[in-house]
Parts: structure tokens; C-alpha cells; sequence
């Protein structure tokens, strides 16, 4: 039975604690939060759905609209670290549903 699938927390929440294990301050946790919100609220849809011309859309959007080189490399770190999540806990799962 898949009951434990209702009682996960969203996406911002496992990557909050994920960074927190890590040791992210909570400077740098709120920032990135501000970039996942961000791309969502201009997407329109689940972050982990997004492909990688999405993400390049995203920040050429944010070029174009004269954000720093500063801000943009930051997105682009902050957008490759949930990446970077996402894809682990994908190949963990998968390996879970074969025991």
C-alpha cells in the first residue's frame, strides 16, 4: 500500500532539509528557495518536470531582464544543486522499488 506517498512534505521542504544536513547556511537555503520559487512561479509547473532548454530559457530570461552576471551564476547553482538532488533520489528510488 502507498499510503507514505500523502504524507510526503513538497519539494521545497526535502530540499530544505537536504541543505541543512549539508550544511548550507540559512542565508544561502533562503536564496536558493527564492530561485525554486521563482522558476516555478514563471514555469507554471512541477520543477522536476522541467527540462534543461527550460532552465536555459529561464536564465536567458533573466539576462535579458539585466539581472547581474552575479545573480545569474547564482541561479544557475542554485537550479544545478536541485538538479543534482533530483537525479539522486530518482536513481534511490528506483533501486527501492526492486527490493
Amino acid at each position: 500500500m502507498i499510503v507514505l506517498a500523502a504524507a510526503m512534505p513538497n519539494l521545497i521542504e526535502i530540499v530544505t532539509k537536504g541543505m541543512s544536513l549539508r550544511n548550507y547556511s540559512r542565508k544561502t537555503i533562503a536564496a536558493y528557495t527564492r530561485v525554486y520559487k521563482d522558476i516555478y512561479a514563471v514555469a507554471k509547473r512541477p520543477l522536476g518536470t522541467l527540462q534543461e532548454t527550460d532552465l536555459k530559457d529561464y536564465l536567458y530570461q533573466k539576462q535579458q531582464s539585466s539581472w547581474s552576471a552575479q545573480s545569474i551564476a547564482f541561479s544557475a547553482n542554485a537550479l544545478n544543486s536541485l538538479y543534482t538532488q533530483i537525479s539522486t533520489w530518482t536513481q534511490t528510488s528506483k533501486f527501492f522499488f526492486l527490493l
